[in-house]
């Protein structure tokens, strides 16, 4: 018994000697605790940020990789440049015709992505980029840009590609695209056989005054698949030979008389544009004068004048000589061969009457006087091809006149007059006059032939 109580003793004594911890102690421990996690916590966001800034460069070294490879799959089989944004422009664009006879764009979208696709049907390709700038060169002359799109044969695209992470840095890549088509030279390209060909003078005017250019083999004109590939020449070189004002536009080249000066003989104002090359011709374009075929047999029209109104309807299949020819109302004149019509007095194609050229069929009016196409009247309407109807005004001092919203597809030469299309109204073919004055459209067709 006094074994174990000693032993209690030593028990009791030995408790009493451990002591717990102390408040002091705690607080000194739980503020080690709290530096030592202040401590990792910047290097823990140091490593997430480091993670973070790798995952966005390698985003945007794959989308830098999309875009140049892009500019030299497309930008690079370009057949010609038709509009291209200043060199200083940090959100730039440029159109091209591609391979297939379409016009695309590059172009900074929504949300600065850059963007490509046909005009006025741009997806996303790549970014966000806070630049993405253009400069265009010639070929020859890598230190000087050129302004105009028909010369260029080389183009540099820098995009700065935005890093979205807390310590990223934004990126610049630079790719160089050369025009693979552009050995040929646009220039020579254009010059082979002018669409548009005038004497003395171009005078364009008209927020919705457009010459461009389309092809007849793929089908009736598409505005939305309008080419640029418009060549007009004027054999003058006298000051603002042609004028262009009022937003007027030529998509394609202008050429003035040999040994002109193109900056004072081509004058635009009021923000009109030319898209392509603005030069001199090496020689002056061929512009005949016209008269009735030798050889060529007429039977008399009956009662001499040709006059439909109302609903009237008259097919014609061989060749008439006629002292008037009047078209009014919903008529319409039918060809159905190849007919020539010889008219020694004023045409009147007037209100919804139509002139139709049947599959198949030809027709060429040999006109003496002036040729009125105005209202809603149409002649060789849009389902037709130029080529089947050739107007030749042979009298001298007389114009072709087409406004209001008529429609006319033919080949016209007026040596001794003018061309005038104003209003609304169309002509889809080619000209060759001495003169072209107002405001509307012209789609010059590229598979027509003088």
């Amino acid at each position: 018994m006094v074994h174990g109580a000693e032993s209690m003793r030593q028990k009791s004594n030995h408790n009493r000697n451990v002591s717990g911890l102390t408040l002091v102690e705690m607080v000194v421990a739980t503020s080690a605790m709290v530096v030592i996690l202040m401590t990792m916590v910047p290097a823990l966001a140091g490593i997430r940020n480091s993670w973070d800034t790798r995952q966005v460069n390698a985003e945007i070294i794959q989308n830098a990789r999309v875009l140049a490879d892009h500019l030299q799959r497309h930008l690079a089989t370009a057949s010609q440049i038709t509009a291209v944004s200043a060199s200083t422009d940090d959100n730039g664009t440029i159109e091209f015709i591609g391979t297939d006879g379409g016009t695309y764009r590059y172009a900074v979208g929504p949300h600065d992505y850059v963007q490509f696709g046909p005009t006025g049907n741009l997806t996303n390709l790549a970014g966000p980029v806070s630049r993405f700038q253009l400069t265009c060169y010639d070929g020859n002359d890598f230190a000087t840009p050129t302004a105009e799109p028909a010369r260029v044969q080389f183009v540099t695209a820098i995009a700065t590609f935005a890093n979205s992470a807390a310590l990223g840095l934004d990126k610049t890549f630079t790719c160089g695209v050369y025009l693979r088509t552009a050995a040929i030279g646009a220039e020579e390209q254009e010059m082979i056989a002018p669409g548009i060909a005038l004497k003395d003078s171009v005078s364009w005017d008209g927020v919705n005054a457009v010459i461009d250019s389309y092809r007849s083999s793929e089908g009736a004109y598409n505005s939305a698949r309008a080419g640029a590939n418009t060549c007009v020449s004027v054999n003058a070189i006298a000051s603002g030979a042609v004028g262009l004002s009022g937003a007027a536009t030529i998509r394609g080249s202008v050429y003035i008389g040999p040994q002109g000066n193109p900056d004072s003989a081509i004058l635009l104002t009021g923000g009109a544009a030319v898209t392509g090359m603005r030069a001199a011709l090496n020689e002056p374009v061929s512009i005949p004068g016209l008269a009735v075929p030798a050889g060529l047999s007429f039977a008399a029209y009956p009662g001499g004048r040709l006059r439909l109104t109302g609903n009237a309807e008259e097919t014609i299949s061989a060749n008439y000589e006629v002292d008037e020819m009047q078209l009014r109302g919903n008529s319409q004149l039918v060809v159905d061969g190849d007919v020539t019509l010889l008219v020694n007095e004023a045409i009147d194609i007037k209100e919804w009457a139509q002139i139709t050229v049947l599959s198949g069929a030809n027709l060429t009016i040999l006109a003496r006087d002036t040729i009125d196409v105005s209202g809603s009247a149409s002649v060789n309407p849009p389902a037709g091809v130029p080529m089947m109807l050739r107007i030749y005004v042979i009298g001298s001092n007389k114009d072709l006149v087409v406004d209001d919203d008529a429609v006319v597809q033919a080949v016209v030469q007026n040596p001794y007059g003018g061309v005038a299309i104003s209003g609304s109204s169309q002509l889809l073919g080619k000209i060759k006059a001495a003169r072209l004055v107002g405001g509307g459209q012209i789609h010059m067709d590229l598979d027509s032939d003088f």
